[in-house]
């Protein structure tokens, strides 16, 4: 089976989109205010649930079940505490 290959522009929208949300993060636990370190914290998480995501699908395509499988864990792992983070923020 041959690797599955996306198509460029594709590729450089979803690095994009990832890296918006390391720069964010890096943004907001930099700065003056120590409210937003909560904030930059869960653009963390919030990337690495998309990371897991794309690299969960990518691994199905590639026909590789397991790594697929450990992805998906990971991902439910850090949406947990995504959703720690934000009700936790609420209350």
């Amino acid at each position: 089976m041959e690797p599955y290959e996306m198509n460029k522009p594709l590729k450089i929208a979803i690095n994009v989109f990832l890296l918006s949300f390391i720069i964010a993060a890096w943004i907001m636990m930099f700065d003056d205010q120590p409210q937003n370190d909560s904030f930059g914290w869960m653009s963390l998480m919030a990337f690495w649930v998309f990371k897991g995501i794309y690299d969960a699908v990518m691994s199905l395509k590639n026909g590789r079940k397991k790594t697929a499988l450990l992805d998906l864990l990971l991902t439910f792992v850090a949406l947990g505490v995504l959703k720690w983070g934000i009700m936790r923020y609420f209350n």
